[in-house]
């Protein structure tokens, strides 16, 4: 299972893994769900694994690409996603 919830300019993605095994997972985000967050096509993130405290990488929201996870088995992720600010 896998969701979003923003809240003013924060914006989490909940993953989890019901299964009893660890999968890869390639995460599908449709053009409609960007267009409700109000992201745009391609929009860089970088990410923070709330449950480990850690840096995960930056990633790209795109409806034309997947977003990858590694997730053990019966557990989940929650990604705390930051808009890179890109400056020139």
């Amino acid at each position: 299972y896998a969701y979003f919830r923003q809240y003013d300019d924060e914006l989490m993605l909940f993953v989890a893994n019901v299964n009893d095994q660890p999968v890869d997972i390639a995460l599908n985000i449709p053009p409609e769900a960007l267009e409700y967050l109000k992201i745009s096509e391609k929009t860089e993130f970088e990410c923070t694994d709330m449950i480990d405290a850690i840096p995960v990488k930056k990633m790209i929201l795109s409806s034309n690409e997947k977003i990858r996870l590694n997730i053990f088995a019966s557990y989940g992720r929650i990604l705390k996603l930051k808009k890179v600010n890109k400056s020139m």
